[in-house]
C-alpha cells in the first residue's frame, strides 16, 4: 500500500512541509525539543518521559473553566450542604480540578424561630444545587479561573437580579391581595351605644396602662434603636459562596501553588507576597449565654488564644491540654459529663458567673506551666445582641439581673481590670447602642481588641460603606457564607487592615472538614482564626491544616539577625536610608521564591475615642494652620 506522502503531488507535498515547518517554528517546537534533548542526556533522569512532561508543562496553556456542578454533602450538624465541583480544560482534556464543600451559614434567629429557619435553609441549599446544575453549569465556560473578581462579579450580579425579581414578585402579590371582608351588618341602636362606650373604656385603659404600667407604677417610654433589618436572601444564595470558593481553589491548583499563596497574590498590593504568618487560633473552651444551661447571659463564648511567640505546634498541644483540664475540672467539681459538649465542640456546663469560667481558664493555663497574659491569652465573645431585652431596654447579665448600656460599660471595664489577660472582646454591646459603645472603647480599648462581628453587616455590604469617624472597632470578624464571595472578603479585609483593624476569620456552626477557610486566613494575613472546641473532626481538620501550612514554610528569620540588620540600617546615612525604604516598599518576591514563615508582632491595642468637638478658638487655630501650610512650599521627598 502506498504511503500518504507518495500518493501526493510533489508540489502539494512541498507546500505541506513548508506549512508544517512554519507551524512548528511559530510554536517554538524545534528549539524546545533540541534544548530538552541536549540537557536530558546529561541529567539522565530516572523517568525519561516524566522529565519531558515536566519540561513541556511550563509551556502549556493555563486551565480554562469548562463547567461547574454541585451535589449534596452533609455538614457537622447532619444538615445538607453544597459541594461544588469545577471542571477545566487542561492539556486539551476536560478534568475535575477541585471540589469544595461550603459550610452552612450561622442562623441568627431567636430560639423559637430556629426550627423554621433550619427548614428554610435546607430548601435554600437544595435550590442552590439545582441552580448550579441547571442554570450556571456552563455560565463560566471559557473564563480563566484566575480572574476571581470577574467571576465573583458575574455570579453576584445573577443573584442580585434574582433577588430583585423575588422582591418585586412579593410586592405585587401583596398588592393583589383580596379586598378586606365587608363590615358586619349594622346592629341595633342600643348595641351601637354599648359598643361605643366599651371602645371608649378600652382606649382609656390602654392609655393609662402605657403611662403607669400594669402594676400602676409610673414608667418612662423607651426609645430603643431597633436591630438592623434582616437581609432577604433569595433561595439558592449559597451558590455565590460555593462557586467563588471552588473557583479560587481551582485557580490555585491550576497554577500548582497552595491556595493561601494564590489568595495572597490576589489580595496583597505591596510588600512580600511570599511571607506568611499563621493566624493565632481563637479556640472556644466554654459556651454559655442564652443557649447555655447556667445563669450567665452576657457571655456566649470563653476562648483561649496562644500568645504571638508560641509556634502553632506548641499552641495546638497546649490548647488540647487546657481543654482536657477544663473538662476534668467541671466533671470533678460539678459532676458535669461529656453530654455538655455542644455542636461546635465547646464545653457547655452550668456557668453561673463570668468569673467562675474565667478563673477556671486561668487555672488551666497555669496548670500547663504557662504564664497567663504572655504565653496564653483569654478572649470573650459577648454577642450582646442576644442578651438584650427589648421590652425592658436593658442587657441581661445573669438570669434575672439587668443592666443599662452605661452600667454595662462599668461591668466590662471591671472585668478587664480583674482579668488583664483578656486580649479581645467580640460585640460587647449592641451595635445600635453607639453612645455606650464609644464610652466602653474609651475605657478599655487601650488594653483589648474591640472586635465587631454582628456589629457589621456582611462583607459584600460593609466594603461599600464608609467608615464612621472615628472607626469604632480595632478588629472585625468575617464568615464565609451565602452572598459572600472571596473578592468581598479580600476587599473588606484590605479596607479594615488599612484602618488598623485586626482581621478575624471565623468558622460557622454548620461546618465541614473542608479547609479552604484556613488557607483564606493565612493568605489574608489574618491575626486570629476563630473556631469551636478542639474535639470535633471539622475543627481538628482546621488546626491540622494550620500546622501543615507552617511545616511547608521556610523558617522565619531569627530575631537576632533582624536586630543586626536594623543596626546596620541605622548606621547608614540618612540619604541612603531613604532610598532603601523606597526600594523595600516596592519589592515583592518572585513567583518562584520559596514561601517564608513570618513571626507575629506583639499585640498593639489602638485607643478608640470620640473626636473632641472643636471650639471657636480651636477652629481659628486650625484655619491659621491651614493658611500657613498652604503658603509654605512642600518639601520634596
Amino acid at each position: 500500500m502506498a504511503s500518504v506522502s507518495s500518493s501526493k503531488d510533489p508540489k502539494e507535498l512541498h507546500a505541506l512541509k513548508l506549512r508544517a515547518m512554519k507551524y512548528y517554528q511559530e510554536n517554538g517546537v524545534p528549539v524546545k525539543m533540541e534544548q530538552i534533548l541536549n540537557s536530558m542526556f546529561h541529567d539522565d533522569p530516572p523517568d525519561v518521559y516524566g522529565h519531558l512532561v515536566n519540561f513541556f508543562d511550563q509551556f502549556t496553556k493555563p486551565p480554562i473553566l469548562k463547567k461547574v456542578t454541585a451535589q449534596q454533602a452533609i455538614d457537622c450538624l447532619g444538615q445538607s450542604a453544597v459541594q461544588t465541583n469545577v471542571y477545566c480544560t487542561v492539556n486539551n482534556k476536560d478534568k475535575l480540578l477541585c471540589s469544595v464543600t461550603i459550610p452552612n451559614p450561622n442562623l441568627k434567629v431567636k430560639p423559637e424561630e430556629k426550627e423554621k429557619a433550619e427548614l428554610d435553609l435546607q430548601d435554600s441549599v437544595n435550590a442552590a444545587i439545582k441552580i448550579i446544575n441547571e442554570e450556571l453549569a456552563d455560565t463560566f465556560s471559557g473564563i480563566d479561573p484566575i480572574n476571581q473578581s470577574e467571576i465573583d462579579a458575574l455570579i453576584l450580579s445573577i443573584f442580585e437580579k434574582k433577588k430583585e425579581e423575588d422582591l418585586a414578585k412579593k410586592a405585587k402579590e401583596e398588592e393583589n391581595q383580596e379586598e378586606p371582608p365587608p363590615p358586619p351588618p349594622p346592629a341595633e341602636e342600643k348595641d351601637k351605644k354599648k359598643s361605643a362606650k366599651q371602645a371608649k373604656k378600652e382606649i382609656i385603659a390602654e392609655r393609662k396602662e402605657s403611662l403607669t404600667g400594669k402594676g400602676g407604677k409610673s414608667v418612662i417610654a423607651l426609645d430603643i434603636p431597633p436591630e438592623r433589618p434582616a437581609e432577604y436572601f433569595t433561595p439558592g444564595s449559597e451558590a455565590v459562596s460555593a462557586i467563588s470558593q471552588s473557583v479560587c481553589a481551582c485557580a490555585a491548583n491550576g497554577s500548582h501553588i497552595p491556595v493561601y499563596r494564590h489568595i495572597a497574590n490576589l489580595a496583597r498590593t505591596k510588600g512580600a507576597v511570599n511571607e506568611f504568618r499563621i493566624p493565632l487560633p481563637m479556640v472556644t473552651m466554654i459556651q454559655s449565654g442564652r443557649q447555655g444551661v447556667g445563669k450567665v447571659r452576657c457571655i456566649k463564648e470563653y476562648m483561649v488564644v496562644p500568645g504571638p511567640a508560641l509556634s502553632i505546634d506548641k499552641s495546638i498541644g497546649h490548647i488540647q491540654n487546657i481543654y482536657n483540664h477544663v473538662a476534668k475540672s467541671f466533671t470533678t467539681k460539678m459532676g458535669v459529663t461529656a453530654k455538655y459538649v455542644n455542636e461546635i465542640g465547646a464545653l457547655c456546663p452550668p456557668v453561673d458567673t463570668p468569673t467562675q469560667a474565667l478563673d477556671l481558664l486561668q487555672e488551666a493555663v497555669n496548670g500547663e506551666g504557662l504564664t497567663i497574659g504572655e504565653d496564653v491569652f483569654l478572649a470573650i465573645n459577648a454577642a450582646a445582641h442576644e442578651c438584650f431585652d427589648f421590652e425592658k431596654g436593658k442587657y441581661e447579665v445573669v438570669s434575672g439581673s439587668l443592666k443599662s448600656g452605661d452600667e454595662m460599660v462599668e461591668f466590662w471595664a471591671d472585668i478587664m481590670t480583674k482579668y488583664p489577660s483578656v486580649c479581645a472582646i467580640i460585640d460587647p454591646l449592641r451595635g445600635q447602642d453607639h453612645e455606650a459603645w464609644m464610652k466602653l472603647c474609651e475605657r478599655i480599648s487601650e488594653g483589648v481588641f474591640i472586635v465587631g462581628d454582628h456589629f457589621y453587616d456582611r462583607p459584600g455590604v460593609t466594603r461599600k460603606e464608609e467608615f464612621p469617624d472615628p472607626v469604632m472597632t480595632s478588629g472585625i470578624a468575617f464568615n464565609l457564607e451565602r452572598m459572600t464571595s472571596v473578592t468581598d472578603i479580600i476587599e473588606c479585609s484590605n479596607k479594615f487592615q488599612n484602618a488598623k483593624n485586626e482581621i478575624v476569620i471565623a468558622t460557622n456552626q454548620g461546618d465541614t472538614t473542608d479547609t479552604f477557610i484556613v488557607d483564606l486566613a493565612v493568605g489574608l494575613n489574618a491575626r486570629f482564626f476563630k473556631l469551636g472546641g478542639p474535639c470535633r473532626g471539622e475543627k481538628s481538620a482546621k488546626l491540622n491544616r494550620l500546622a501543615q501550612i507552617a511545616s511547608e514554610l521556610e523558617p522565619a528569620i531569627p530575631m537576632v539577625e533582624e536586630e543586626e540588620a536594623q543596626n546596620e540600617t541605622l548606621a547608614q546615612s540618612e540619604e541612603e536610608k531613604e532610598e532603601e525604604e523606597i526600594v523595600t516598599e516596592e519589592k515583592t518576591w518572585g513567583q518562584n521564591e520559596n514561601s517564608r514563615l513570618k513571626l507575629h508582632d506583639l499585640f498593639f491595642f489602638p485607643l478608640i475615642q470620640k473626636k473632641p468637638i472643636p471650639t471657636e478658638e480651636c477652629e481659628e487655630d486650625v484655619d491659621d494652620e491651614k493658611r500657613s501650610s498652604s503658603s509654605t512650599p512642600k518639601k520634596a521627598k
